[in-house]
């Protein structure tokens, strides 16, 4: 594969997967935004977001790709709101170091990874949220708020983990 071929296969499979990270999570978001509790909406988009990254982790054989694309998704969303932007690259570099550390070989690496970039989505997006916005709702949470959400979100983002790796194997084998 000539060079500029490959640098446009890169930036289709990043531009893919932030157009599903954004459609996909939107509608999530969406509907469960009328659970009236601070972090549902992000523990709810929990095995969607795992199954995105396990699909990308799988198929996409690109390094740092959680922080690329993460990069990515952090500077558009940065325009529509900077603290959704802080808390997206946070969740990409807390998710790449977590991606650092697991061996390669590790039989469950990718359902740590994706199931951790769910948590971490939780906990940034939360504690963004509560430092940044100035809101009665944020009062709730707390440390073992924070931590009951991550555990809730990285148990759903292991489910959605698990289709991602079968999604992700399908990509891989016809790409």
């Amino acid at each position: 594969m000539k060079k500029s071929n490959l640098n446009t296969s890169v930036l289709t499979q990043i531009a893919i997967a932030v157009a599903a990270i954004i459609v996909g999570g939107y509608a999530i978001y969406i509907v469960s935004s009328q659970i009236p509790l601070p972090g549902v909406k992000y523990t709810a988009m929990s095995p969607y977001l795992s199954l995105i990254m396990a699909v990308m982790l799988i198929s996409f054989e690109i390094k740092n790709i959680i922080l690329i694309v993460n990069a990515v998704f952090a500077m558009l969303m940065t325009i529509i709101n900077p603290y959704m932007g802080v808390a997206i690259l946070s969740t990409g570099i807390l998710t790449q170091m977590v991606d650092y550390f697991i061996p390669n070989r590790f039989k469950y690496r990718v359902y740590c990874v994706a199931a951790s970039y769910s948590a971490f989505v939780a906990g940034t997006a939360l504690t963004v949220s509560k430092l940044f916005i100035d809101s009665v709702v944020f009062e709730m949470v707390t440390a073992p708020y924070l931590i009951g959400l991550m555990v809730i979100a990285f148990v759903l983002g292991l489910f959605g983990a698990h289709f991602g790796i079968i999604v992700g194997k399908r990509v891989k084998k016809h790409h």
